[in-house]
C-alpha cells in the first residue's frame, strides 16, 4: 500500500490517498465479523467510525469545491447536487448535504476541521447549518463564538447540540432571535380540504408549542386504543364513552332524511376483561416478560391508529360540556342526509349516496355503507320532502338506540365485542341493520369501537347471533369467531 507523499500537488496526493483508501476498504470488506475474536471489537467499531467521520468530512469538502467548479455543468447536469445523483444511487437529500455541509465548513472553518479530523459528525455539521438558516442574523454571532460550537459538538450528540447551539443563539442576541423567530412565523398554516369524495386532506405547519401538544394528545389517545386493546387491557376508570358524531335517518314518504348525532357516555360503565366462546392459549412473552400477542386483523401502521386516535379527541371536544362554541345553533357534530331507499337496500344494490351537511346544506357524497354505519347510532330527525326536493316537514329528533337501551348494552358489553379487542365501546351497533329492520332490543345491539364498527359495514365482515348470549362475525376472507358478553 503506497502513502502519498506530502511534498506531492494536492491531485497527486488525493490520487494516492484515494487508491489506498480503496484497497484498506476491500480487505476491510473481506474480513467475515464472524472470525474476529473478542476482546477489542468495540475499541475497533469506535475507531471505523471516526474513520468514517473523516471521509464524510473530505467528501464534504471535495463536494464544495465540486459545486464551485464547472465539471457538472460540462455533462449537462442542472447542477452539482443532480450530477453527483446521477452518479451514484445515493437520493437528493444525502446529496444535497453534501453540499450543504461543505458551504458550513466554508463559514465555521473550524468546524470543518473538527469534522475532517474524525471529531465530530455529519449530524452536528447538518444541525449547524439548520441553525443557521432559522437564525440568519444571529451568524455573526456563532461565527465568533466558533471555538464553543466545536466543543459543544465534541461533547455532545447532535440532538443534544441542536438544543445547545439554540439556547446559544437566546443567549448571544435575544433580540435577533426573537426577529428570526417572528419572521418563520408566517410559515405556520393549518389546512383541512375537503375533497369530492368527502375524505378530508389535513396538512399544515404548526407552531411548536401546538404541534407538542398535538403530538402529545394523538400518543396519549393511541396508548388508550392500544391498551384497551391488549388482552387484559382495562377501559376508561370513568366510564365508557360512546356514540358517534354522525347518523343515518328514515322518512315518511321515501324521501331525504337527515340526522346528527354526538358522543354518549355512560357513567360508571368500567371497561374489564370478558370471556370468549373459546379459550386461548397462553400469551408467547418476549425477552421483557411482556406478552406478545399479533392482532390478525387491525395490522394498521401508525399513522392509521393516528386517525382512530384523532376521532377520539375530537369526540371528546365535541362532547365537552363547554369551551367550544355552537355552529348553527348547536354544539360540533356531523349531519348526513340520506334517502329510506339507500338505508334499506341490500349490498350490491344500486342506490343514492348519502350527503354530508356543512351549515346545514348537503355538502359532499358518502357511500351507502357509510351512510348505514352513521345510522346505527345517532340522532334522527325525519325530514319529509316534495316531488322537487323542497322541505314539506319534519320531525322532531330522536336518538335510534335511547339512554336506558344504550346504558344496558354498555354494561353488559363493557368493552368492544369484537374478537380479541378491548377497546372502549364507541358506537351501539345493530346486528341485524337498524336500516333494514333490525329491532332495536339488547339482543341485536352490541358495543364496537370505531374501528370495527368501520370494519363491519365497510370491511366485508358479516355479524349474527344474539347478542346477549353469543355472537358470531364471518370476515371476507372466511375466518370466523364468536363472542359472548363481556360484562356478565
Amino acid at each position: 500500500m503506497c502513502l502519498p507523499d506530502g511534498s506531492a500537488s494536492a491531485d497527486a496526493r488525493l490520487a494516492l490517498a484515494r487508491a489506498s483508501i480503496r484497497e484498506a476498504v476491500e480487505v476491510l470488506a473481506g474480513i467475515d465479523p464472524a472470525e474476529l475474536s473478542e476482546g477489542s471489537l468495540g475499541e475497533c467499531v469506535a475507531e471505523l467510525m471516526r474513520f468514517g467521520r473523516q471521509l464524510d468530512g473530505v467528501a464534504a469538502g471535495v463536494a464544495g469545491r465540486f459545486a464551485h467548479s464547472s465539471e457538472w455543468a460540462a455533462d449537462g447536469a442542472r447542477d452539482a447536487i443532480a450530477w453527483l445523483r446521477a452518479q451514484s444511487s445515493e437520493g437528493f437529500g444525502a446529496a444535497r448535504d453534501l453540499v450543504t455541509h461543505a458551504a458550513a465548513m466554508g463559514s465555521f472553518p473550524a468546524m470543518g476541521a473538527a469534522m475532517r479530523s474524525g471529531e465530530v459528525s455529519k449530524g452536528h455539521m447538518r444541525v449547524l447549518a439548520e441553525i443557521t438558516g432559522q437564525y440568519p442574523r444571529l451568524i455573526g454571532h456563532l461565527q465568533q463564538a466558533e471555538p464553543l460550537v466545536v466543543d459543544l459538538a465534541r461533547e455532545a450528540e447532535p440532538m443534544r447540540f441542536r438544543r445547545a447551539l439554540v439556547a446559544m443563539c437566546h443567549r448571544l442576541d435575544p433580540d435577533g432571535a426573537r426577529a428570526d423567530s417572528r419572521d418563520r412565523d408566517a410559515a405556520f398554516y393549518f389546512r383541512a380540504s375537503t375533497l369530492i369524495d368527502g375524505h378530508v386532506r389535513v396538512d399544515g405547519m404548526l407552531p411548536a408549542e401546538v404541534g407538542s401538544l398535538l403530538i402529545t394528545m394523538l400518543e396519549s389517545a393511541r396508548r388508550e386504543v392500544s391498551a384497551e386493546r391488549a388482552d387484559g387491557g382495562a377501559g376508561s376508570a370513568d366510564g365508557v364513552a360512546a356514540g358517534s358524531a354522525d347518523g343515518g335517518a328514515d322518512s315518511a314518504d321515501g324521501g331525504a332524511d337527515s340526522a346528527d348525532g354526538g358522543a354518549d357516555s355512560a357513567d360508571g360503565v368500567a371497561a374489564g376483561q370478558g370471556a370468549g366462546a373459546t379459550v386461548e392459549p397462553a400469551p408467547e412473552v418476549d425477552i421483557f416478560g411482556n406478552p406478545v400477542r399479533e392482532d390478525p386483523i387491525d395490522m394498521r401502521g401508525r399513522g392509521q391508529r393516528n386517525v382512530e386516535a384523532l376521532q377520539r379527541i375530537l369526540a371528546t371536544a365535541a362532547g365537552a360540556g363547554g369551551g367550544l362554541s355552537s355552529v348553527a345553533g348547536q354544539r360540533p357534530q356531523v349531519q348526513v342526509t340520506v334517502s329510506v331507499q339507500t338505508l334499506s337496500a341490500e349490498p350490491g344494490e344500486s342506490v343514492d349516496c348519502g350527503w354530508l351537511e356543512r351549515f346545514g346544506v348537503p355538502a359532499q357524497p358518502i357511500t351507502a355503507d357509510t351512510a348505514r354505519r352513521l345510522a346505527c347510532d345517532a340522532s334522527l330527525r325525519p325530514l319529509i320532502l316534495d316531488a322537487q326536493g323542497d322541505l314539506v316537514a319534519f320531525g322532531s329528533s330522536s336518538r335510534v338506540a335511547p339512554p336506558a337501551l344504550r346504558a344496558l348494552v354498555l354494561r353488559r358489553d363493557r368493552h368492544c365485542r369484537f374478537a380479541g379487542c378491548r377497546a372502549r365501546i364507541d358506537e351501539v351497533h345493530h346486528i341485524v341493520f337498524w336500516s333494514r329492520g333490525g329491532p332495536t332490543r339488547s339482543d341485536n345491539m352490541l358495543g364496537l369501537c370505531w374501528h370495527h364498527h368501520h370494519l363491519v359495514h365497510e370491511g366485508g365482515w358479516d355479524l349474527v347471533g344474539d347478542a346477549n348470549a353469543e355472537v358470531k362475525g364471518t370476515g371476507p376472507d372466511g375466518r370466523v369467531w364468536a363472542t359472548g358478553p363481556r360484562g356478565g
